[in-house]
């Protein structure tokens, strides 16, 4: 074979290589392409069937693409979707709250949005879920919250109410000055205080503890003894300082100072921590300008603690008391 013949025969030969990897080549891109086109139509899928609604939106705020639940949140065709206004502010990697009217009836939604990339272009993928009933549940929650506190409130108020015109009526059933005092003390531990004491001031202006009750009636024992401890003049009982004053004191968690002002010597000492205290409040009874003594109202329950609303309420107690307690000592000048 001469030279010529070799050449076009290694020519040929070169030919039908190149057709074969050419025909490699392609049949690698069809398989790759169909690959790639299974891929996106499984990628589509997960997106229409996805419970949550998605919207592709461009840099010029234009929707580019939604899934079905997405027409179905806007209350739209896709093809009035498509090529819209989406409307709503969009900040990546935050979740926004909108309000939405879809077939005449408002819808929550909680929106996500990433930023990506659509068809080689800056877009934002915002996915929407529909809270609607979740809120629905939590307002019902709250309003059913809220009719409870007011159906609390109310029942508080009316027994209340029963309360103090209970303790008017037993107030004012007598016009003997001790009798006044001890019905105080009872009436005080029947709703109000786990124990209290109840303090008068004399002509001289000199207090002292005259009567005491609790609601436990084997502490009678302790309640004596009570009664029989003096308020020194110049000392720190708390007492003394509600009657200089003229203002209630409250204090829903009793310290360590507190509790010592309150202490005259050790015995006691003994009874107060037999009888305990965590929770205390003292009101002046107070009537034409004077200062008839003073009300004591102690817990003893760590779960029973003070407030504002139990000190309103004993200090109608005490006025009340300061009523009755002025109409008696009228009644004894009367009589003397």
């Amino acid at each position: 074979m001469d030279p010529a013949e070799e050449r076009l025969v290694g020519t040929g030969s070169v030919t039908a290589e190149r057709a074969g990897d050419l025909q490699r080549l392609k049949q690698e891109l069809d398989r790759r392409t169909s690959a790639l086109e299974r891929s996106e139509a499984r990628f589509r899928d997960v997106i229409e069937r996805n419970a949550d609604a998605i919207v592709v939106v461009d840099g010029d705020g234009l929707i580019r693409f939604t899934n079905a639940m997405a027409t179905k949140l806007f209350g739209g065709t896709r093809a009035e979707l498509l090529g819209s206004p989406f409307g709503f502010p969009l900040v990546a990697d935050e979740t926004t709250e909108l309000d939405l009217l879809s077939d005449g009836a408002p819808r929550v939604a909680e929106m996500r949005v990433v930023q990506s990339e659509w068809e080689g272009h800056v877009a934002y993928i915002a996915s929407l879920r529909d809270v609607t009933e979740r809120k629905r549940a939590e307002q019902g929650a709250r309003d059913l919250i809220r009719e409870q506190a007011a159906r609390t409130a109310a029942e508080t108020a009316a027994h209340r109410f029963r309360f103090l015109s209970e303790s008017s009526a037993v107030l004012s059933s007598s016009l003997d000055y001790r009798t006044i005092l001890s019905a105080l003390a009872r009436v005080c531990v029947t709703d109000v205080a786990d124990w209290a004491e109840v303090y008068a001031v004399d002509e001289a202006g000199a207090v002292q503890r005259r009567e005491a009750a609790h609601c436990d009636p084997s502490k009678t024992a302790l309640l004596g003894e009570l009664r029989n401890v003096s308020i020194p003049p110049h000392g720190t009982h708390p007492v003394l300082e509600v009657v200089r004053t003229r203002k209630p004191i409250l204090a829903k968690t009793v310290d360590d100072k507190l509790l010592e002002s309150t202490i005259v010597d050790a015995r006691h000492r003994k009874v107060v921590a037999e009888l305990g205290m965590t929770s205390f409040m003292m009101m002046p009874m107070t009537a034409r300008g004077r200062v008839l003594g003073a009300i004591a109202l102690i817990s003893s329950d760590p779960e029973r603690l003070f407030d504002e609303q139990d000190l309103a309420l004993a200090e109608d107690i005490a006025a009340r008391a300061a009523l009755a307690l002025d109409n008696s000592l009228l009644y004894e000048e009367a009589q003397r």
